[in-house]
């Protein structure tokens, strides 16, 4: 027999005397290995990671006729591991003898993610901030993380303030960073005036408002008041006066400009009101009156002024007769309702005929 001997099998054993005398007997060797393996290790250690296990080392046993044999596992096949379990590692030897053992994974992730800038910029904006881009972090785990804030809940903002960027990775780890948002308005309102003019009243005295002079002022933020200076005439001022508006933003920003206020004197003579030839309808009126006049008027241009109980002129312009004779003023929405005097002066002569108005 050819030792050593490892599987089973019958040898020949031979008797031989000196003279060569021989006889023969067999004798049967049985291999059979019942004893499992044993593992290298008693309580294999968990493998603990922040975010997967994409590789496994195979743990060792010692069997009593292979010596060293690595264990086997199904989760092997089944990398990455994204969360944490229990796998099993087989070990089995030539003969079929097995063992097994298990071992934890603990997924367990606990960094915080790093924001991608260390210091957020200002965001600077004249009047208003209608809109925020998130910044970003980075995770160790998740990669890319948009911030979140309340503040994208309470656009716009119009005010300087600080708010509060907050990174939360999918594990629920997260960092702030804070970010400046910075209003300051430099741009000064733009002032924009109309020259008027203004007729005293009964009493040699006119009142004028900032709407009167104001031809569209406008700012980039919007506008908080707009006021003139002055606003009040006697007979004193009669003829052209120089009067400054003032228009101011709503974060403080101021311009002014300059208008004529040219001041005439009273004019509502009483022998006007016998003119018998022009007539006005409907009178009381809502939003527009038909001034009627004589055929001889056809095609005249007219300036019609129409005067409050204060002698203040709150219509002027001037308007053409139509083939009939006829003047139709459609602008008169904006008059309060109250009682007016509307004077219509022929262009051409100068002559004028006065009339009483009700708006209701």
């Amino acid at each position: 027999a050819s030792l050593p001997i490892t599987s089973s099998t019958t040898i020949t054993w031979t008797y031989t005397d000196a003279t060569g005398n021989s006889v023969q007997q067999t004798q049967d060797i049985v291999i059979a290995d019942t004893t499992n393996p044993v593992a290298d290790v008693t309580n294999l250690p968990d493998i603990n990671a922040q975010c997967s296990v994409t590789s496994l080392t195979p743990p060792t046993a010692t069997d009593n006729c292979d010596g060293t044999i690595n264990g086997t596992s199904p989760a092997t096949a089944s990398l990455p591991i994204t969360a944490s379990t229990t796998i099993t590692w087989t070990y089995t030897d030539a003969a079929g003898n097995s063992i097994q053992q298990t071992q934890d994974i603990v997924i367990a992730d606990t960094t915080n993610p790093v924001a991608d800038v260390t210091n957020l910029p200002d965001i600077n904006a004249q009047c208003s901030v209608t809109s925020l881009t998130p910044p970003t972090a980075t995770d160790n785990c998740d990669g890319t993380i948009n911030g979140t804030s309340p503040a994208t809940a309470s656009l716009p903002i119009t005010s300087s303030t600080t708010i509060t960027w907050t990174y939360t990775d999918a594990a629920g780890n997260s960092v702030q960073q804070t970010q400046e948002i910075i209003i300051d308005d430099t741009i000064a309102p733009v002032c924009v005036t109309q020259d008027i003019s203004v007729e005293l009243d009964m009493t040699g005295n006119a009142t004028i408002t900032a709407g009167q002079i104001d031809n569209g002022s406008s700012d980039n933020c919007g506008i908080a008041s707009i006021s003139v200076s002055p606003s009040s005439f006697t007979t004193l001022d009669i003829g052209d006066n120089t009067v400054t508006l003032t228009v101011t933003d709503t974060n403080g920003n101021v311009t002014n400009c300059d208008a004529t206020v040219t001041v005439t004197n009273n004019t509502l003579d009483v022998e006007d009101f016998d003119e018998k030839d022009v007539s006005i309808r409907p009178n009381p009126f809502n939003t527009h009156i038909v001034v009627e006049l004589p055929t001889s008027l056809i095609g005249s241009e007219m300036t019609i002024r129409i005067f409050d109980l204060n002698g203040r002129i709150v219509y002027n312009r001037v308007h053409t007769s139509n083939n009939e004779g006829n003047i139709v003023i459609n602008d008169l929405d904006d008059l309060e309702q109250a009682p007016y005097f509307i004077r219509l002066t022929d262009r051409s002569n100068g002559i004028s005929v006065m009339k009483k108005l009700i708006k209701f």
